[in-house]
């Protein structure tokens, strides 16, 4: 009885973290609290950590250890609630950690992505409508398009990756479905980054199934059919026109302007405290004290690096850096399906941190832990089929 209390009570905690990502902010708030206190109960239970592989404790360990470095820094800052204030989603990060403690089965897994996938359509579905109907670029229930494209993408990302190395493809017709819908979000965010890096995943994740199941037939209709897209997309809205006239403008356009400045400004952050930086989310540039950027962003915002790696460096300095960048590769030690995830979601963050907004925050959680419970699915699969040979 007690153990399918657990079991019921932790499948249901991600699967409201899961439609929190897809559809609102309360949810996503409420799962990650209740998946960060599931943590700290699996963690403290000797049987469960016994589990672990010798890579996956350095995993956890160096991610603790990077947060509690976060935590005293803060505090050597900050009164002591406002650093609990700015430190409120540091433990978030051990939400990826899950899986290892308490492994999903498959029975438990489907249920979560299917209903995160369907909240996910929805709010594509209305991003569409705003895309569409009302002429602007798509935000779905965000309302900022550019929170919106970073929380579709790793959607996008996972249910492509799991498409090209679960061997998973055309074998039921929802799949292809929701992953055209994710790819629709995307575009109708109009977020450049996003956008290309999604196109370039197609191209790896399905082109060639598509080669192996029609050869060249199925490439060629693949190929016209995204072109077909693009041109409905960029004769439909204004915004799509703009934001292609501006790429062309190349490092003399305003975004990019912008992006030089805050690499600029946390950069020298960073020489100035290179050892353990600012403090997490110290490094934001207030445009109301400094009034020469106020042409590049709109006063009464904290604007954070527009990179994960650039801001990581920034505000943990080198220490902080390393001890979160080894965790995650750790994790993802073996991990190949993780690997490739890490891999898209390191080029989205060279140009964007989307480490330190909620909606795009929640997303790579989500999808990051879902991976490592394939990955580990993955694993026992391969076990069994070892063993039957």
């Amino acid at each position: 009885m007690r153990l399918s209390f657990i079991n019921n009570g932790y499948q249901l905690s991600w699967l409201i973290f899961g439609i929190g990502c897809g559809l609102s902010q309360s949810l996503m708030s409420l799962g990650s609290t209740l998946l960060c206190l599931w943590f700290f109960y699996f963690y403290l239970q000797p049987s469960l950590r016994a589990r672990l592989t010798r890579v996956e404790n350095y995993s956890i360990v160096l991610m603790l250890t990077y947060l509690v470095l976060s935590f005293a820094k803060l505090w050597s800052e900050l009164p002591f609630f406002q650093a609990m204030d700015r430190a409120s989603s540091l433990p978030l990060f051990l939400l990826i950690f899950l899986p290892l403690l308490k492994p999903f089965s498959a029975e438990q897994m489907w249920p979560v992505l299917k209903w995160t996938f369907f909240c996910y359509m929805i709010n594509v579905f209305y991003a569409g409508y705003q895309y569409f109907g009302w002429q602007i670029e798509g935000a779905g229930f965000f309302k900022n398009p550019i929170f919106f494209a970073y929380n579709v993408f790793p959607a996008f990302l996972f249910i492509g990756l799991f498409v090209r190395f679960q061997g998973v493809f055309l074998k039921t017709y929802k799949i292809p479905l929701v992953a055209l819908v994710l790819f629709l979000g995307v575009a109708f965010s109009n977020n450049r980054m996003t956008l290309a890096l999604s196109a370039l995943l197609l191209g790896y994740c399905y082109l060639p199934r598509l080669f192996a199941r029609w050869r060249w037939r199925g490439v060629v209709l693949a190929v016209v059919g995204a072109v077909s897209l693009f041109s409905i997309l960029y004769y439909s809205n204004p915004w799509l026109n703009d934001k292609i006239v501006r790429s062309s403008w190349g490092l003399r356009g305003p975004s990019i302007q912008a992006r030089l400045v805050a690499w600029k400004y946390n950069l020298e952050l960073f020489i100035d405290n290179p050892f353990f930086g600012v403090g997490y989310r110290l490094n934001g540039i207030n445009t109301a004290e400094l009034v020469d950027l106020q042409k590049y962003w709109r006063p009464g915002y904290d604007i954070f690096a527009h990179s994960v790696f650039i801001q990581s460096l920034a505000e943990s300095g080198i220490v902080g850096f390393l001890l979160f960048f080894a965790s995650l590769f750790c994790l993802a030690k073996g991990r190949f399906f993780l690997q490739r995830f890490f891999l898209f979601m390191g080029l989205v963050g060279l140009t964007e941190n989307f480490l330190h907004n909620s909606k795009p925050f929640s997303a790579f959680l989500f999808f990051t832990a879902m991976g490592v419970a394939i990955s580990n699915l993955s694993f026992n699969q391969q076990r069994i089929d070892k063993h039957r040979l």
